[in-house]
């Protein structure tokens, strides 16, 4: 059964007089929506932070019983992570609930025990994960989720980390809004913001890093993509301000003066 409508959701809301949490797209999330091109009629990634309607919760979950036929969710922080829970516990019957993240990963036997409605959470890097899902893959045979079968929780074996030359870059036309600096919703500078992963991992083992090692125990080594995909990246965003959000970007320092230099060169 191939889905209709397959909504990606960023469920965290702007609750802040400066939305300096706002300022970045949810990158994550996008990369995972990105990989599930194809695999669903049609895709939406929605963003809370920038929804005027749909952060309300009556009204979007009026708009998931109407439209959607598979909810992926992304849960990555401790912040709002009540608040987020009673969302999901609003979610209609029926419809898979699909939740992944770094939060989600860490505390996968408290989502469940506290969200009844959650049917499969994706532990650690998704891309290849929701691919599995949307193509019907029964879930005794995927890697790297937990599910529920009957009354008990099922952990299925880690999924190996891919290759991340073979992750795709996000697809920006998946979104509904530009990111820019604001406050109160309102714009307050000719600013907006976009977010580039130029390599995954880290090549140290250092005892006080949070992401030395994932939830899950695995060690993502350091793996680098291709300079002028990096900058081929770059050169479509139209984002006045950039962050590279790589674990450490100066793991290779000979390869950020190239970044760098290409950069300057393609002016």
């Amino acid at each position: 059964m191939k889905y209709k409508h397959a909504l990606f959701l960023n469920p965290y809301i702007e609750n802040t007089a400066t939305s300096v949490m706002g300022l970045f797209p949810p990158t994550g999330l996008e990369y995972v929506a990105s990989s599930a091109r194809g695999l669903a009629d049609k895709l939406t990634l929605l963003d809370l932070r920038y929804e005027t309607e749909l952060c309300d919760s009556a009204r979007l979950v009026d708009f998931i019983r109407k439209e959607i036929d598979i909810l992926c969710v992304s849960v990555g922080w401790d912040r709002q992570f009540e608040k987020i829970c009673e969302l999901l516990n609003m979610m209609p019957e029926g419809i898979p609930l699909v939740v992944g993240g770094y939060k989600a990963t860490v505390e996968v036997e408290e989502l469940f025990r506290t969200c009844p409605k959650i049917d499969i959470i994706v532990r650690g890097e998704g891309e290849e994960t929701i691919k599995e899902i949307l193509n019907g893959v029964p879930n005794e045979k995927i890697l790297g989720i937990s599910y529920r079968s009957g009354q008990e929780i099922v952990h299925n074996a880690n999924r190996p980390l891919p290759d991340v030359d073979i992750i795709g870059a996000p697809d920006r036309s998946l979104r509904r809004n530009k990111y820019y600096l604001r406050m109160n919703g309102i714009g307050v500078a000719d600013l907006t913001f976009d977010s580039v992963l130029t390599a995954r991992g880290c090549p140290f083992n250092c005892k006080f890093c949070t992401f030395n090692l994932n939830p899950l125990g695995q060690k993502r080594d350091y793996a680098a993509r291709s300079v002028e995909s990096v900058v081929s990246e770059i050169e479509e965003i139209r984002a006045n301000t950039i962050l590279f959000n790589d674990d450490n970007f100066f793991t290779d320092v000979k390869r950020s003066e190239k970044i760098c230099d290409m950069i300057i060169a393609r002016k």
